[in-house]
């Protein structure tokens, strides 16, 4: 049965749904606090269900929260007695179309239009660069968020027509930093102390050998990183490595390349995972 109300009085409808003066609905309730306000003793449920016709496979369900302009729409997680500044809730930037998760009167999650997962208060994210074919001198990762904790690096068949040993260098918003490394690589033949950049081999590679392995950079407080890696060519003689340094600044670029600098890659993929 439809219902049609316009009067300047709440009235009650036989079916129980409340209109006031202010044209604000309520079911459940004479005393509606919302444009459509819905109370109940026991679980309170809002159900949108959408019945087969016919052969069709496509009758969605669907709710459209349409906020005006520019604002945020939000849905709202709210305990008895909860104030709205700390209630959990989920919105929609109005301007930038990405969805805001809010938890204790702070946005705890981000996800961005593209995907990206961020957290302005450095909770956990795993977020992926997009891996770049190993081409030319350098293979550059820059723009790497300040509150990244760990990176992972990733090799896949990558390549050089030298044999220069493969490295890695991380840098800031000063360059990249060419000193002040310590710690070593080596296979089970040959060991390399190293101090210009992070080895990943300790040993001049071979130019007909594709190289596969990770290099895992932990950041432990005071812009200090600490990395450990393995990496192996496509026959049996794989190495470690491991160590650290100090930057002056924080971390916002990797760079991997070779000692000489001149080597170029000609082959394979390399990607990071920050967190």
């Amino acid at each position: 049965m439809a219902v049609i109300i316009n009067g300047d009085t709440g009235v009650t409808t036989p079916n129980g749904v409340f209109t006031d003066a202010n044209g604000r609905v309520g079911i459940g309730t004479t005393t509606p606090a919302f444009e459509l306000d819905l109370q109940d003793t026991g679980d309170t449920v809002f159900r949108v269900k959408s019945n087969p016709s016919g052969t069709a496979t496509d009758d969605d369900a669907i709710i459209i929260l349409d906020s005006a302009e520019t604002g945020e729409t939000e849905i709202h997680f709210r305990r008895d007695g909860q104030t709205d500044a700390l209630e959990p809730r989920i919105a929609r930037n109005g301007t930038s179309d990405s969805l805001l998760i809010y938890n204790g009167g702070a946005v705890r999650m981000t996800v961005e239009s593209a995907g990206v997962i961020t957290s302005p208060l450095g909770g956990m994210q795993l977020i992926s660069d997009t891996a770049k074919t190993a081409t030319g001198t350098d293979v550059d990762f820059t723009d790497i968020p300040s509150w990244v904790k760990r990176i992972t690096v990733m090799f896949a068949g990558v390549s050089t027509n030298g044999t220069s040993q493969l490295q890695v260098q991380l840098g800031t918003s000063s360059g990249f930093v060419t000193s002040g490394y310590v710690g070593c690589a080596g296979n089970r033949s040959t060991e390399t102390a190293f101090t210009t950049a992070f080895l990943l081999y300790g040993q001049n590679i071979v130019a007909a050998n594709n190289y596969n392995g990770v290099m895992s950079l932990n950041l432990i407080g005071n812009n200090i990183w600490t990395e450990m890696s393995i990496l192996a060519p496509q026959v049996a003689n794989q190495a470690f490595g491991a160590g650290s340094i100090s930057l002056g600044g924080v971390l916002d670029r990797i760079r991997i390349t070779t000692v000489t600098g001149t080597s170029t890659f000609d082959a394979g993929t390399i990607n990071i995972l920050y967190e």
